[in-house]
């Protein structure tokens, strides 16, 4: 799944609003040089996700990105990021 630069802009000011640190290039474990988006947090995956959904729910296409992409998380020390394989940034 590819979202477009917009979307990817939306998702860095819902960062900013709410103290996660947005990453549109994540390269995760095994996923061999690809990237992905990631949000390091200290939050749940749970938690991540409610934000997102609450924050973009009247947008169809955007809640669709997390509802139907799988996630995978990295410890990064103090914090987790919690990364989504599937999705990446529209070059």
């Amino acid at each position: 799944m590819v979202i477009t630069k917009e979307q990817s802009k939306a998702l860095e000011e819902f960062c900013e609003d709410h103290d996660y640190d947005y990453r549109p290039d994540y390269s995760g474990r095994g996923m061999m040089g690809r990237t992905c988006i990631g949000f390091v947090t200290d939050d749940t995956e749970f938690k991540l996700a409610m934000s997102l959904v609450c924050h973009f729910g009247r947008d169809a296409e955007m809640v669709d990105v997390f509802v139907q992409s799988s996630s995978a998380s990295d410890d990064m020390g103090k914090s987790t990021i919690i990364y989504f394989p599937n999705v990446s940034v529209d070059e």
